[in-house]
């Protein structure tokens, strides 16, 4: 996402590696002698966020861990690993301070919540560098349609594989009665902030 983002005239992406928190964005933008752009935070529906966070942290050299689903889950819940094996809800208000997010975007809608925050906090950026154009794809389009023609050239969010290689599919599957009581109990503020449900 970063990649699509820093193509968008104001819009600032700071690409760090290790996904630096919003207060550490503030100080690189302190010394660029600017002005700090607004924070954005994503939320999803936590169960498909721990399958997908699985994928994801399942034999990775950073983790070393190579456990299934059910095992991942009891190492968020014994809360001991930093950052990967955390709650969602822990990573939003803890480690990336989404209590002082300016927006929220669904996971659920990403390129269309990706096209409102651009409209939103930096339409007369993308209006005035691309009225300077005068030419080629972008030329009699509104802000809206040039967001979106920008965004889709660069577009290519990929979902985490599983062991196996292959997409996970139904996020439900992969859940005991159990530890889809522990998610629930975990990121209930997300879960009824956002109406997010099991089915």
């Amino acid at each position: 996402m970063t990649g699509v983002l820093r193509r968008l005239p104001g819009i600032l992406i700071y690409a760090d590696p290790e996904h630096g928190t919003y207060d550490e964005y503030k100080v690189l933008v302190r010394q660029l002698g600017i002005s700090m752009p607004p924070a954005v935070t994503i939320v999803r529906n936590p169960w498909e966020w721990y399958v997908e966070r699985w994928c994801r942290v399942r034999g990775h050299p950073m983790t070393c861990f190579f456990g299934s689903f059910s095992e991942y889950l009891e190492e968020v819940r014994r809360g001991e690993r930093f950052p990967d094996f955390r709650t969602q809800t822990w990573c939003l208000m803890e480690w990336l301070g989404a209590n002082d997010a300016d927006d929220v975007i669904r996971f659920e809608n990403l390129f269309d919540e990706i096209v409102r925050i651009v409209l939103k906090y930096a339409r007369d950026n993308v209006m005035a560098v691309y009225d300077a154009c005068g030419q080629g794809p972008v030329e009699r389009m509104t802000a809206e349609e040039i967001v979106r023609y920008f965004i889709s050239q660069e577009w290519h969010y990929r979902p985490a594989l599983t062991p196996e290689g292959e997409p996970p599919g139904d996020y439900k599957r992969y859940y005991t009665e159990e530890n889809r009581r522990w998610v629930e109990e975990w990121d209930e503020i997300i879960i009824k902030g956002f109406g997010y449900t099991f089915d």
